[in-house]
């Protein structure tokens, strides 16, 4: 696996993670919903990187 396409899943990991601390605050409902679209959008991010689509505006270092 490429170091990008790693870098985006533990950054998902970490929305994740985010997420499941936040499961029994129904105040922070809001803030979980934000974790859950930004891990969405990262795992995305990770397979395109993994099949060779580079991501415009992507703010993970890209290997050269």
């Amino acid at each position: 696996m490429r170091r990008i396409s790693r870098d985006w899943l533990l950054s998902a990991e970490m929305d994740l993670r985010s997420i499941e601390r936040m499961l029994d605050e129904e105040f922070l409902a809001p803030v979980a919903c934000f974790h859950a679209q930004q891990c969405v959008e990262k795992s995305l991010k990770a397979i395109l990187e993994e099949n060779g689509r580079e991501i415009a505006g992507a703010a993970l270092e890209r290997e050269r």
